[in-house]
């Protein structure tokens, strides 16, 4: 997905809206959103351990979901292919 998809997504989603707007304005008085960071237009969460999560907006969560799940590459699981050992 491009980038721009990404941003306007962002733009638009309830949370990361209010997220870019705090960071836009350099203006999170009440320290709602310390665990976020922006980088190259992308909103990352800091989780407890300091690792750095990517956040899918609402409206890009099932395309992300498909696009990693049924891809011959990326797939979860190997469907018909998939070695049992029982």
């Amino acid at each position: 997905m491009k980038l721009n998809i990404w941003k306007t997504a962002y733009a638009s989603d309830t949370l990361f809206s209010k997220v870019l707007r705090a960071s836009i304005t350099n203006n999170d008085e009440e320290g709602n959103y310390p665990q976020y960071q922006i980088r190259d237009g992308l909103i990352y969460f800091e989780d407890w351990n300091g690792n750095f999560r990517l956040c899918v907006p609402d409206s890009l969560r099932i395309s992300v979901m498909e696009e990693i799940h049924n891809t011959l590459t990326e797939s979860a699981h190997g469907g018909h292919a998939k070695p049992t050992t029982r």
